[in-house]
C-alpha cells in the first residue's frame, strides 16, 4: 500500500558554519524562493540525523509541513527503499505534558548521504503553539518507542516563522 507521493518545495540555503550538533539548536531560515512564494525551513541536526520542518505560500491551503529526516536506517526504525511508516512528531511540554502529531512518511534510498523518512505534518494553532513550548522535540516509531530525541533551543522563532512566512497556525 503506498500513502503518498509528492514532491517537496525545495529552497536552496548556504549557510557556512563549523561542525554542527544539536547543542545548537533548530536553525530558522526564511525570505522569498526564486519563484516569489514566501517560505519557512527550520531545521536541527545530530550527529548524522537531520530533521527539517519546511512550507511556502502553499502551505496556507492545507495547513501542514514538509518533514524530511534524512538518516539511514537506525536502530527502532530501520529502512529501506520505498518503505512506508507512521511517525509522530512529539514535543515535551512545561509541567510534563506532551503534544504529538502523527505523520504518514515513505522512505527515499538515494545511496550513502541521500537518504531520508519524507512525509507532511498537520500544523495547526496548537501544533505550532507546543513546538515553540517545548522542552523536547522527539520522534517516535510506529510503535511509540521514541527513537530520536532534540533539544528545543530555537523551536519558538521556527513556529513564528512558519506563521509569518507561510500563515500556517495562525490563529
Amino acid at each position: 500500500m503506498q500513502l503518498f507521493k509528492y514532491s517537496f518545495p525545495i529552497a536552496v540555503v548556504l549557510t557556512l558554519t563549523g561542525p554542527s550538533s544539536a547543542s545548537a539548536g533548530w536553525l530558522v531560515s526564511a525570505g522569498i524562493s526564486t519563484k516569489g512564494d514566501r517560505y519557512a525551513q527550520i531545521h536541527i541536526q545530530q550527529g548524522d540525523v537531520t530533521l527539517f520542518l519546511v512550507c511556502d505560500q502553499r502551505n496556507l491551503e492545507t495547513q501542514d509541513l514538509y518533514f524530511k529526516l534524512f538518516t539511514a536506517s537506525m536502530a527502532g526504525l530501520p529502512a529501506q527503499d520505498n518503505d512506508e511508516a507512521v511517525l509522530t512528531l512529539q514535543f515535551q511540554l512545561p509541567g510534563g505534558g506532551t503534544h504529538g502529531e502523527q505523520i504518514p512518511a515513505w522512505y527515499f534510498d538515494g545511496g550513502s548521504g541521500d537518504q531520508a523518512w519524507m512525509g507532511r505534518v498537520q500544523a495547526d494553532a496548537a501544533m505550532l503553539d507546543a513546538f515553540g513550548a517545548a522542552g523536547e522535540v522527539s520522534i517516535l516509531n510506529p510503535e511509540g518507542t521514541a527513537i530520536l530525541r532534540l533539544p528545543a533551543s530555537g523551536t519558538a522563532a521556527g513556529a513564528k516563522a512558519i506563521r509569518e512566512q507561510c500563515g500556517v497556525g495562525r490563529r
